[in-house]
C-alpha cells in the first residue's frame, strides 16, 4: 500500500505532433512542486516562442520537452521566483493567475482564432491550487470535480474504495477530472474558478478573474 499525504495522478493522451517520451510525461517538477495539465493551449506552436521570450534563464532551463504544459509549468515559476506574496496558498495562487492572464493574451497577437482549454494543478506537497479555465464556450473544457466525502463504493460499483484516510474525523480533499465514486459528495467546479487546498486541508473556491 502506498501513503502519501498528498497525491497527484495523470493519465493524458499526447499531445498533438508531439513525440511521446519521457521528459513530456505529467506531473512536471521543480524542487518541492509538482504541476499537471488537462487540455490544450490552442495554436501552441505559433506561441511558443512569445512565450519563450518572457522567460527568466532559469525558468528557460528547466524546459526539458516540448509540450505547451510543461512551457506553462516554466511561466508558473517564473511568476513564484517573482512574488513577494509571504503566504505559500496565495503565491501560488497568484502565479497561476498571472500565468493564465499571460497565455490567453497570447493568441490575440499570434493566433486568435485558437482557444485555451486549461485544467491545472499546482502542488508543493503541502498545499495545492487546481484551475478549470477556457476562452471556449463552457461546455468546451475538461471537466473537474472535488469532493472532502470520505471510502465510497466505486465508479464500477464494486467494493468501497479508500481514496483517503478511513478515519472520518480526519480531514481530507480531493480533486479529480471526473468523480472518482458514486456518492453524493461530488460537486462540479464551474469554469473560471480556482479550487485551493490548504496545508490543513480546508478547500475553498474563488475566480480565476482574468
Amino acid at each position: 500500500m502506498t501513503r502519501s499525504r498528498c497525491i497527484l495522478a495523470h493519465v493524458r493522451a499526447a499531445t498533438q505532433g508531439l513525440t511521446v517520451q519521457a521528459s513530456n510525461c505529467h506531473p512536471f517538477r521543480r524542487g518541492e512542486l509538482a504541476f499537471m495539465h488537462n487540455g490544450d493551449i490552442g495554436g501552441f506552436e505559433k506561441l511558443r516562442r512569445a512565450l519563450l521570450n518572457g522567460l527568466t534563464d532559469q525558468s528557460f532551463d528547466q524546459i526539458r520537452g516540448s509540450t505547451d504544459s510543461e512551457h506553462l509549468f516554466a511561466l508558473i515559476c517564473d511568476r513564484l521566483d517573482a512574488s513577494t506574496e509571504t503566504d505559500p496558498l496565495r503565491r501560488m495562487v497568484g502565479a497561476m493567475r498571472e500565468s493564465i492572464a499571460r497565455v490567453r493574451a497570447a493568441p490575440g497577437q499570434h493566433a486568435p482564432e485558437e482557444f485555451l482549454y486549461l485544467n491545472l494543478v499546482l502542488s508543493d506537497g503541502t498545499r495545492a491550487v487546481a484551475a478549470r479555465y477556457t476562452t471556449d464556450a463552457e461546455g468546451g473544457t475538461p471537466t473537474a470535480s472535488t469532493s472532502t466525502a470520505g471510502a465510497a463504493t466505486s465508479a464500477e460499483g464494486r467494493a468501497p474504495v479508500t481514496w483517503w484516510p478511513r478515519e472520518r474525523t480526519k480531514a481530507r480533499s480531493l480533486v479529480a477530472s471526473e468523480p472518482l465514486s458514486r456518492d453524493e459528495g461530488w460537486e462540479k467546479v464551474p469554469v473560471g474558478s480556482f479550487v485551493t487546498v490548504d496545508s490543513d486541508l480546508s478547500t475553498d473556491r474563488e475566480l480565476v478573474g482574468v
